[in-house]
Protein backbone atom coordinates (compact mmCIF):
# COMPACT_ATOMS: atom_id res chain seq x y z
CA UNK A 1 0.00 0.00 0.00
CA UNK A 2 1.21 3.94 -0.81
CA UNK A 3 1.52 5.51 2.22
CA UNK A 4 2.40 8.86 0.77
CA UNK A 5 -0.18 11.47 1.50
CA UNK A 6 -2.99 11.98 -0.58
CA UNK A 7 -3.55 16.17 -1.57
CA UNK A 8 -6.26 17.54 -3.08
CA UNK A 9 -7.29 21.49 -3.62
CA UNK A 10 -10.66 21.62 -3.58
CA UNK A 11 -13.64 24.34 -4.54
CA UNK A 12 -17.00 25.68 -2.43
CA UNK A 13 -19.53 24.17 -4.19
CA UNK A 14 -22.41 24.64 -2.14
CA UNK A 15 -24.07 25.11 1.20
CA UNK A 16 -26.27 23.01 3.02
CA UNK A 17 -27.19 23.11 6.48
CA UNK A 18 -24.68 22.00 8.20
CA UNK A 19 -22.29 21.47 5.99
CA UNK A 20 -20.59 23.04 2.68
CA UNK A 21 -20.08 20.39 0.27
CA UNK A 22 -16.09 21.24 -2.27
CA UNK A 23 -15.42 19.26 -5.09
CA UNK A 24 -12.07 19.23 -6.43
CA UNK A 25 -10.14 21.42 -8.70
CA UNK A 26 -9.68 19.79 -12.36
CA UNK A 27 -10.62 17.02 -14.39
CA UNK A 28 -13.07 14.72 -12.51
CA UNK A 29 -10.52 11.94 -14.24
CA UNK A 30 -7.71 13.36 -12.27
CA UNK A 31 -9.60 13.47 -8.74
CA UNK A 32 -8.10 11.71 -6.05
CA UNK A 33 -10.79 12.00 -3.59
CA UNK A 34 -14.39 12.82 -4.03
CA UNK A 35 -16.43 15.42 -3.38
CA UNK A 36 -16.13 16.05 0.59
CA UNK A 37 -19.32 17.72 2.80
CA UNK A 38 -17.30 19.34 5.58
CA UNK A 39 -18.55 20.54 8.59
CA UNK A 40 -19.13 24.91 8.91
CA UNK A 41 -17.25 24.81 12.20
CA UNK A 42 -14.10 23.51 10.48
CA UNK A 43 -14.27 25.85 7.65
CA UNK A 44 -12.41 29.49 8.10
CA UNK A 45 -15.12 31.72 6.96
CA UNK A 46 -15.83 32.23 3.07
CA UNK A 47 -13.16 29.67 2.60
CA UNK A 48 -13.41 29.40 -1.37
CA UNK A 49 -10.69 26.58 -1.67
CA UNK A 50 -9.49 24.23 0.77
CA UNK A 51 -6.27 22.02 0.59
CA UNK A 52 -6.32 18.86 2.20
CA UNK A 53 -4.03 16.22 2.84
CA UNK A 54 -4.99 12.99 3.89
CA UNK A 55 -1.92 10.61 5.06
CA UNK A 56 -2.33 7.01 6.16
CA UNK A 57 -1.55 5.64 9.41
CA UNK A 58 -0.81 1.59 8.94
CA UNK A 59 -1.01 -0.40 11.91
CA UNK A 60 2.32 -0.94 12.36
CA UNK A 61 2.69 2.85 13.02
CA UNK A 62 -0.28 3.68 15.71
CA UNK A 63 -2.07 0.60 16.86
CA UNK A 64 -4.56 2.65 18.38
CA UNK A 65 -6.10 4.14 15.71
CA UNK A 66 -6.55 0.58 13.90
CA UNK A 67 -10.80 -0.39 13.18
CA UNK A 68 -11.75 -3.37 12.63
CA UNK A 69 -13.51 -3.92 8.70
CA UNK A 70 -17.29 -4.09 8.47
CA UNK A 71 -16.66 -8.42 8.75
CA UNK A 72 -14.76 -8.06 11.61
CA UNK A 73 -12.13 -10.50 9.60
CA UNK A 74 -9.42 -7.53 9.47
CA UNK A 75 -8.02 -4.30 10.02
CA UNK A 76 -8.48 -1.40 7.48
CA UNK A 77 -5.47 1.20 7.94
CA UNK A 78 -6.97 4.38 9.38
CA UNK A 79 -6.16 8.04 8.13
CA UNK A 80 -5.79 11.89 9.66
CA UNK A 81 -6.98 14.62 7.52
CA UNK A 82 -5.55 17.89 7.41
CA UNK A 83 -6.81 20.97 6.03
CA UNK A 84 -5.82 24.48 5.38
CA UNK A 85 -8.49 27.10 3.53
CA UNK A 86 -7.23 30.00 1.92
Amino acid sequence: MDTEPIEEIVERESDHTKTVRYAPVGDPKSWYTGEPYISFSLIPSGSSYIGLRVKWILPSQEASTVTPDYDGAGFLPSSVLEFVAF
